[in-house]
């Protein structure tokens, strides 16, 4: 019996033909999961039905450095080991990780690459978890969560603060102590993280997701700038004994470590260099604050960014109508190479600048939370159609920018009398409805609305260069 690609309640249904395990129930299989048993039975159910038993060889990689995967993993049987390539190509192994233990989790919780390679050590078995299951998993029970966050601080934490330049001078051994102190705490969409005018007790790191800094009342707010994962805020109220000088929203659920006002002092008094690291960015921002309060341009364009949800984009496509002809062969262009055009030349527009409805391939996308796998982020980013798309519409009613456009007749809704007797006809039975997104031409040369705009107004930027570009 091969116990790789297949699901536990397709090995128990195997199991189920051998006399002797023809009452073992799914659910029964997975109780045996240390890791799983505090689950609710419907999340049981989820996981016996989604979640894929893989199996590798010795040797055989499983997560590649760099690439995009937002899967998780439970090792249920065998060993893997964690390398990391440097940025002068050479591979450091990092450890190894034993059976009941996991990987993996950073991916479906921030949205970025994978940070190090796991390839399997002895011969491995793993329950592999899709993304839309882990979160529900994650949400649900307080268990797995806690046990996950524990993980984070013994293997990530403080590679994670190493990274930020408040605290890259530290030492292994500050880190560590730092490391033991800190609080990880998530936040959902909208969530209010800091009020203006509060007293600051705490600095907090972005440790996936989104937030956005603002001036004002909430509902009046002046938007000054965004910060993502690997950004830290809160700083200013601990350095000169002060009140909030701003208000921190999420914009996306947010993963955050939270640093006591008290131990972040401490490291200040003992390590001169983070106090003045700490009060050139307090500098910084501050002079940036200003000259966006100064600059309604700058402001307006920062505004737009956050409020359209560019912030999250990893490019976009920007229409500059002061070349713009309004020919249409962007559309056109679309439409002859795709079937049906993923692009539409209307949208949002910053002055001269048109953000038509396009795919933003934001870096923690709502549209992948598909139960089916029909949508999802390839190895390089890329956001994609698959085969087990349904044409549901799920993706295109979860993305908030309405970038994915349905094709096609919408789905019927008879009562439940004329669902017995009528029949489709052989016109309607040919119908099918698409859902169709823009995928940068990931699989051709050129993009084809930039590469046939005979004016060179369609460009692809990046969120910051449409700031400078208007301001």
């Amino acid at each position: 019996m091969e116990v790789g690609n297949k699901t536990i309640a397709q090995l128990a249904e195997e199991l189920e033909q051998i006399p002797f395990f023809d009452e073992i129930r799914p659910e029964q299989l997975l109780g045996r999961i240390p890791f799983f048993e505090d689950l609710n039975e419907k999340l049981v159910s989820k996981v016996v039905d989604q979640a894929f038993l893989l199996q590798f060889l010795p040797g055989q990689l499983i997560c590649r450095q760099g690439d995009y995967e937002d899967t998780f993993y439970v090792i249920l049987a065998g060993e893997v080991e964690v390398s990391a390539q440097t940025h002068y190509d050479t591979t450091i192994v990092l450890g190894t990780i034993p059976q009941g233990d996991f990987f993996g989790e950073m991916g479906p919780i921030s949205g970025h690459p994978r940070t190090a390679n796991i390839t399997a050590v002895t011969k491995t078995v793993v329950l592999q978890l899709p993304k839309t299951l882990f979160l529900q998993v994650l949400r649900s029970s307080p268990a797995i969560k806690s046990r996950i966050d524990r993980k984070y601080i013994e293997r990530s934490l403080r590679t994670h603060l190493r990274q930020v330049s408040l605290f890259s001078s530290l030492s292994e051994e500050v880190l560590e102590k730092l490391s033991e102190k800190v609080e990880l705490i998530s936040f959902d969409k909208d969530d209010v993280i800091i009020r203006q005018g509060d007293e600051g007790d705490c600095l907090y790191l972005v440790r996936g997701g989104f937030v956005k800094v603002s001036a004002g009342p909430l509902e009046d707010e002046k938007i000054l700038t965004y910060l993502r994962e690997g950004s830290y805020f809160g700083e200013m109220a601990l350095i000169g004994e002060e009140k909030r000088t701003a208000n921190v929203v999420a914009m996306t659920d947010v993963e955050a470590v939270r640093i006591d006002k008290a131990d972040f002092q401490e490291i200040m008094e003992q390590y001169p260099e983070v106090g003045e690291q700490a009060r050139q960015t307090v500098a910084d921002r501050e002079k940036k604050s200003e000259e966006v309060k100064k600059d309604p341009r700058l402001a307006r364009a920062i505004k737009f960014v956050v409020q359209k949800g560019l912030a999250q984009a990893r490019e976009i496509l920007v229409v500059d109508l002061d070349k713009c002809v309004g020919c249409d062969n962007c559309v056109k262009a679309c439409e002859a190479v795709r079937g049906h055009a993923r692009m539409e030349r209307r949208g949002s527009r910053l002055g001269k600048f048109l953000v038509p409805t396009s795919c933003f391939h934001c870096e923690n996308p709502e549209c992948l939370l598909c139960p089916v796998g029909g949508i999802v982020r390839d190895k390089d980013g890329e956001i994609h159609f698959t085969e087990f798309c349904t044409g549901c519409g799920g993706c295109a009613r979860r993305c908030p920018y309405g970038n994915i456009l349905i094709i096609g007749p919408e789905e019927e809704k008879p009562g439940p009398l004329s669902r017995l007797f009528r029949k489709e006809t052989e016109e309607e039975t040919g119908k099918k409805r698409q859902v169709v997104k823009c995928d940068m031409c990931a699989d051709y040369r050129h993009m084809a609305c930039v590469y046939n705009c005979p004016t060179g107004a369609m460009k692809v930027m990046t969120p910051e260069e449409l700031i400078k570009a208007y301001g």
